[in-house]
């Protein structure tokens, strides 16, 4: 399947970590301009920070950072960011050169924010709020986390013993316990891939990158995906994301079923060998 704009195209001003972007898209190609920087870093205002390629809804490409602890105080570094399902969020990694810092989240995560005026509510019926909310997930309760891996780990051994819709039911009461617990997403996201429903579960790998975006395991599955669907680009470029995330298993991706569509290109084996890419 070839390139395609995301349905509401990208614009507009941003927040980002590295301050305030201006972004523009055209077709398939996304430009971002720096507006007002964050202190300490010394990229150039009205200068480009942001360029990528849209493809299905996530935009590959580069961005320029601040550095420390290299030679290189600035520098464009590749970044892979999923378009939110309301389009107005941009959340994913980037990566970083070896032995260099930046003003990033964990493993250079990376999280844009729309600063546009939220469309009015429209009115509903429904007594319970519908997942996902409306902006970034928040949590409320202190004591959530906890609650929600208690709760998680009851759906862990349902989904052990094939009960995929009895472990969804703890996966999404975890969920709502804790918005931020990205694990909860991911493994409603399982649920539905058991059950060959593979929309809905990309639908929920992507919440759960949005509340983390340095989740390994949400990229690896959506390779996973991917690959079942003979997506070999996309499919590449998440197996990459989920490399420099924390997955760390190249003899899962040698032997991943998944993944066989993807054996014998020479992409794939370069990242299943034991240096990775």
């Amino acid at each position: 399947m070839g390139a395609q704009a995301a349905a509401e195209p990208l614009g507009g001003v941003w927040s980002s970590p590295l301050g305030k972007l201006s972004i523009t898209q055209r077709g398939d190609a996304v430009t971002g301009v720096l507006v007002t920087p964050v202190d300490g870093c010394a990229l150039p205002v009205k200068g480009e920070v942001l360029k990528g390629e849209l493809l299905e809804d996530s935009l590959s490409g580069q961005i320029q950072v601040c550095l420390t602890g290299c030679e290189s105080k600035v520098a464009w570094v590749p970044v892979l960011l999923l378009v939110a399902p309301d389009g107005r969020g941009l959340s994913g990694a980037s990566t970083l050169p070896k032995g260099c810092a930046a003003p990033l989240g964990k493993n250079g995560s990376l999280s844009l924010r729309s600063l546009a005026a939220e469309p009015p509510a429209r009115a509903t019926s429904w007594k319970r709020a519908p997942l996902p909310r409306k902006g970034p997930p928040t949590r409320e309760n202190p004591d959530a986390r906890v609650q929600a891996e208690e709760i998680a780990r009851d759906g862990d051994a349902f989904q052990k013993e094939g009960k995929f819709e009895r472990a969804r039911e703890r996966f999404l009461q975890a969920v709502r316990i804790d918005p931020l617990y990205a694990e909860g997403y991911n493994g409603v996201g399982v649920t539905y891939y058991a059950r060959n429903d593979f929309k809905e579960a990309l639908r929920w790998y992507k919440k759960a990158l949005v509340a983390d975006p340095g989740l390994g395991d949400a990229y690896y599955n959506m390779a996973c995906v991917y690959a079942l669907q003979k997506e070999k680009a996309l499919s590449l470029r998440y197996l990459r994301t989920a490399l420099r995330n924390g997955f760390t298993s190249r003899e899962q991706m040698r032997e991943d079923s998944d993944l066989s569509t993807l054996r014998g290109d020479p992409q794939f084996e370069s990242l299943t060998g034991e240096q990775g890419p």
